[in-house]
């Protein structure tokens, strides 16, 4: 059986507790580094970033993109 390696838990800078340094570029380039097969991006309440983040990561892993909601 394969073993994927993957983080499922990813914000972008466009979520209140990303921080600057979280762009889709560098998360993509830092996924790649770790050997990731797969990521998912759980932004709040936005997936604005997930179009960026799957062109970025066509390549070479899989994206996954949701959204992380509140009830107000």
């Amino acid at each position: 059986m394969k073993q994927y390696l993957a983080d499922l838990h990813i914000h972008t800078c466009l979520s209140p507790c990303g921080s600057l340094e979280m762009s889709p570029s560098e998360i993509v380039r830092r996924s790649l580094a770790k050997g990731l097969d797969a990521i998912a991006i759980t932004d709040h309440n936005t997936t604005l970033q997930c179009p960026e983040i799957q062109s970025l990561g066509e390549i070479r892993t899989e994206g996954l993109c949701g959204r992380r909601s509140y009830a107000p």
